[in-house]
């Protein structure tokens, strides 16, 4: 389950997607989405990368945070100003990047 102490903590409601599809669907369904957060790496024939691509050209007004524990992405490589966190992540981590995008 992604990020689900936000879901708690901050009132925060965490939809999970299996893969790049399905999470597109579920910014198309759902207009209030505001941050997808995605691993780089995902099932499927579309990757993290891929899917901030998407989203940036359809949602440009979406925050992206992308993860990866098995590859580094410079802020120049995350569409529209994107973060990038390292994983394993850390609860402070990621409360320090939802609070400066």
């Amino acid at each position: 389950m992604p990020l689900t102490f936000l879901k708690k903590k901050d009132l925060h409601k965490v939809l999970a997607a299996a893969d790049a599809e399905a999470a597109l669907r579920i910014l198309k369904a759902r207009p209030n989405v505001r941050l997808p957060f995605t691993d780089i790496q995902m099932p499927g024939g579309c990757d993290g990368m891929d899917l901030a691509r998407k989203v940036h050209a359809r949602w440009p007004n979406v925050l992206l945070v992308i993860t990866s524990g098995n590859e580094k992405r410079s802020p120049a490589e995350i569409p529209d100003d994107g973060r990038f966190i390292a994983k394993p992540l850390q609860t402070r981590g990621a409360f320090l990047c939802k609070w400066k995008i």
